[in-house]
């Protein structure tokens, strides 16, 4: 009676009005439904949407939080395997690894984004954006080590920074600048 079937296009757009009327719970319910669908399932905007979905639900507590955080993260992996160039979902995803490790203290995040960074930098050895935050995530994970870094590590950190820094979209970046000073 009052069940619809939610499938293909019927699912991603149900999801977007969801979403656009701030109901992102019902949203994050159709957005897996919708990318099973060939038509939508190399959609990098749709799976934005569905990250931010998964941001802007309110939670109450730290275990639904975390579940929100998982999703986010999923959704941002899955559009950065879609096209790793197109930047967006990357740069969100290491937004979201240098707040884990900055703000919350995870020094796996950095870890995370090392491991992330230098995987794209091998298949893509010209992607600036992750050169930029592998040279970030190296300094973090020197900064938090307790045992000595190898002057090869310290220089891989110091080029990707310089590589990063001498490109035109972010040669005014303050935050590569902070951590270059630090190597």
């Amino acid at each position: 009676f009052g069940y619809k079937r939610h499938v293909g296009a019927t699912a991603a757009r149900d999801a977007r009005a969801f979403y656009e009327k701030g109901q992102y719970a019902e949203a994050t319910e159709l957005f897996p439904k919708a990318v099973r669908r060939r038509q939508f399932a190399n959609d990098i905007d749709l799976m934005l949407t569905a990250s931010d979905a998964h941001a802007k639900i309110e939670v109450s507590n730290f275990t639904a939080a975390s579940k929100n955080m998982g999703h986010r993260i999923e959704w941002l992996k899955r559009a950065i395997l879609v096209d790793p160039q197109d930047g967006r979902a990357l740069q969100e995803r290491l937004d979201l690894s240098m707040r884990l490790g900055r703000d919350a203290g995870h020094r796996s995040a950095w870890d995370n984004m090392y491991n992330q960074t230098d995987q794209l930098i091998k298949t893509y050895p010209n992607l600036i954006l992750a050169i930029k935050y592998r040279g970030i995530a190296q300094v973090n994970r020197m900064q938090a080590s307790t045992t000595n870094v190898s002057e090869d590590e310290r220089k891989q950190a110091r080029n990707d920074l310089e590589v990063a820094i001498n490109d035109v979209k972010f040669f005014d970046d303050a935050e590569i600048a902070v951590f270059h000073e630090v190597t």
